[in-house]
């Protein structure tokens, strides 16, 4: 309608591999440096706008609903929203522990890093992160279904893997905490956020 022309690109890391001659950002990369005038990529991988919108919107959010946060839980993709929101989450409690989810090694998970991707890449920052919770598909997709199910929320397999991250992790806190703390984790129904 609009004169666009989809380009179907090679490579089939959902996340960037410089390693693969087949990887679609350095494809994109190429064919920008050829003709910057003509193209633009806003490259949510390397974007600096990805993580400062959530460090000014879902961070503060977090805040005004649920108040100081122990323990931030969420999936690596593009590390965005995770990155944005835990650097501010950490501003207001310099304790808080960052728990970063992937999928296990040669597993896939829509939208996240497996073990094998997760070397640094753009806006990634690997200082932020306390620890990194590894979770396989299947555990992820019965987790989405429990949010579906249980919790009324329209959520996908991202979703899911937060949520199984989430309680993992929390499993292996010290059950003999002497006062109440707070977790949260992020999961995506459709285009609205759910805070947990």
């Amino acid at each position: 309608i609009i004169g666009a022309r989809v380009e179907e690109l090679p490579g089939l890391s959902e996340c960037p591999d410089f390693t693969d001659p087949n990887n679609p950002i350095t494809y994109i990369q190429k064919r920008i440096a050829k003709d910057p005038q003509k193209y633009y990529h806003t490259s949510q991988y390397t974007n600096e706008k990805n993580h400062k919108t959530h460090f000014e919107t879902t961070g503060p959010e977090i805040i005004d609903d649920v108040g100081s946060v122990d323990y931030f839980i969420a999936t690596l993709g593009t590390t965005g929203s995770s990155r944005g929101t835990a650097e501010y989450l950490k501003k207001q409690n310099h304790d808080m522990q960052t728990i970063g989810v992937i999928s296990t090694k040669d597993d896939f998970i829509p939208g996240i890093r497996n073990a094998d991707e997760t070397f640094e890449v753009g806006i990634y920052n690997k200082e932020l992160y306390d620890s990194v919770q590894v979770v396989n598909s299947i555990d992820s997709l019965d987790a989405m279904r429990t949010l579906i199910q249980k919790c009324g929320i329209l959520a996908g397999q991202t979703s899911g893997a937060s949520y199984e991250g989430t309680l993992q992790y929390l499993r292996g806190v010290d059950a003999n905490l002497s006062e109440r703390k707070t977790a949260v984790f992020i999961v995506c129904d459709r285009l609205e956020w759910y805070i947990s």
